[in-house]
């Protein structure tokens, strides 16, 4: 059977249902997401942050574009501006999703310190490149305990950035629970870098202007989110992580998120993505190089680092 419109009856009811799905997902599963992970635990993002296709809410471009979960977040042309132009209510803060300068790769890592992050460093170190850690103080495990490998990262070039205390959805937290959880961590750092990043990345990717207009008063100037999410931190097999890498463009210097925590990464992915860009010819640099800023830049409140002792506990 046939519309006036022209269209099969069979067409109008999917696409009706269909909509309809979309339009009652957020009612049927109501719980809001309070950790930054949707639709996998039945949870959907808060307002105006979309649900990624690995079932993460934010709000870059990573997560509103090709792959976003319709019904579990904010799926439209309607999705917040991208995370690389800076909020007007925050003129001190800088919100960056890739790299301004040409033939280069900015390979971030999240969630460490821990165990794999000294081999994951040297590698890099080895091939001539620098990347970037967003550390946590109390995630997988306490820092002290891999503040060794911290330090010599730090004194190898590489970056280290801010990724909050104990790894908390921002959004999910007050302002001032916000400063603590930057601040606690940046007094570790003076501990054992004898420096204050003023880099961060929020966990899972999630902040809003809350966020933000607490971010200056702590020393932070730049929030670094990604272009490129691989998945390792979800699972995704080898093969799959190595297909984005493959396909991304050539017309965009990348700040790619990977994690410091899981072994294939750090035995398989690392050896992988430092082939690949020497293959393509990339200089493989901190996100702080990729966007063109003077190293001096990266760090605040310059001190003395302290040498470990029994005082040094989470």
């Amino acid at each position: 059977m046939r519309t006036d419109l022209g269209l099969p009856i069979q067409l109008l009811y999917f696409t009706f249902c269909f909509a309809a799905f979309a339009v009652s997902a957020r009612s049927v599963h109501h719980t809001v997401s309070t950790d930054g992970i949707c639709q996998s635990n039945g949870a959907v993002c808060p307002s105006g942050y979309c649900c990624s296709m690995y079932g993460r809410c934010g709000s870059s471009a990573a997560h509103c574009g090709a792959g976003c979960q319709v019904g579990w977040g904010q799926c439209s042309s309607s999705t917040p501006e991208p995370p690389s132009t800076p909020r007007p209510a925050t003129p001190n803060v800088r919100v960056v999703s890739n790299c301004v300068i040409p033939n280069a790769v900015a390979i971030t890592f999240d969630d460490g310190p821990y165990k794999y992050t000294a081999k994951i460093a040297q590698q890099f170190t080895e091939a001539g490149g620098h990347v970037t850690f967003f550390v946590n103080g109390w995630n997988y495990g306490c820092i002290y305990e891999q503040a060794e490998a911290v330090k010599a990262a730090f004194d190898a070039g590489h970056q280290i950035g801010s990724h909050t205390w104990s790894h908390p959805n921002l959004t999910a937290l007050s302002k001032d629970a916000v400063t603590k959880q930057m601040t606690k961590l940046a007094e570790v750092f003076k501990k054992i870098l004898g420096a204050v990043p003023v880099y961060m990345r929020p966990p899972y990717g999630s902040y809003n202007d809350e966020v933000l207009s607490a971010l200056p008063a702590t020393g932070i100037k730049v929030v670094t989110m990604w272009d490129i999410n691989p998945g390792d931190a979800i699972g995704s097999s080898t093969a799959s992580q190595q297909e984005a890498y493959n396909l991304a463009s050539t017309n965009v210097s990348h700040i790619i998120l990977q994690h410091d925590t899981y072994e294939n990464t750090a035995q398989v992915m690392v050896p992988f993505i430092i082939n690949w860009a020497k293959q393509r010819n990339l200089k493989m640099v901190t996100v702080g190089e990729c966007l063109g800023d003077p190293k001096v830049n990266w760090y605040v409140d310059y001190v003395t680092p302290e040498s470990q002792n029994p005082s040094w506990t989470c």
